[in-house]
């Protein structure tokens, strides 16, 4: 089993993997955008997530400078507003009116102010992301699926914070360390159950820069481009 996760950042972005085996006996958004290698319609616990790719987006509270500037300019506000599954980008020099709509799977609303599109629309923890999203990623791996994540946008638009968060904080955990200690404390709790079996994760975490990649686990070799292809087709 496998699976992956990544985040952009900046111009480019890091990213994170590992590979899970699973031996029987003695043989063996910012938006984010989730796959798996489950066969269409499969999925064991809900019947809605019949497709192989997953795209949600989030909106991330205001910076600590955006907070300053909010308490100076008492007029600004908003130029998001959401439903579930549904984001609009408001027009700000033309009354806030609708300008653009995109449709997602799921849309998060993190902002510590109503909704402009849905005021009974709850704020959305790190809780919140990780238990809608991570759950599906982890049964799938088990299962025995190739499983990814992906996290994408502009700079400071929250992907840092949505996929490691605050590692102080037990509240402020990314969907990163939230998956790899749901992962472990399930590994623990299958080979508690059952002596047969036996797991091996293996972890990679490397920078894409500028279409150059680096290897984060080798600082001595930080400064060595690694070779990228690129599929003939």
């Amino acid at each position: 089993m496998s699976n992956a996760t990544s985040h952009k950042k900046g111009g480019g972005h890091s990213g994170g993997g590992y590979r899970l085996s699973v031996k029987h006996g003695h043989s063996g958004s910012t938006r984010l955008a989730t796959g798996s290698g489950r066969p269409v319609g499969s999925h064991r616990n809900d019947t809605h997530h019949t497709s192989r790719v997953r795209v949600f987006v989030r909106v991330r509270p205001f910076l600590p400078n955006e907070r300053e500037s909010k308490r100076q300019f008492s007029n600004i506000q908003p130029v998001v507003a959401m439903d579930e599954i549904r984001t609009v980008i408001l027009d700000p020099v033309n009354d806030y009116i609708e300008k653009e709509e995109f449709s997602f799977d799921k849309c998060f609303w993190s902002l510590d102010q109503p909704n402009p599109g849905n005021r009974e629309m709850a704020c959305e923890s790190q809780e919140d992301i990780y238990a809608h999203i991570g759950d599906d990623l982890l049964d799938s791996a088990f299962d025995g699926y190739n499983t990814c994540l992906f996290a994408y946008g502009q700079t400071s638009s929250g992907k840092t914070h949505t996929m490691l968060g605050n590692l102080a904080s037990k509240a402020g955990k990314g969907i990163i360390p939230r998956l790899c200690e749901d992962m472990f404390e399930r590994m623990q709790r299958t080979v508690h159950h059952n002596q047969g079996i036996s797991f091996r994760v293996e972890a990679s975490y490397f920078e894409i820069y500028n279409e150059k990649v680096k290897d984060l686990l080798q600082p001595t070799t930080y400064g060595t481009e690694l070779r990228v292809r690129q599929h003939p087709v």
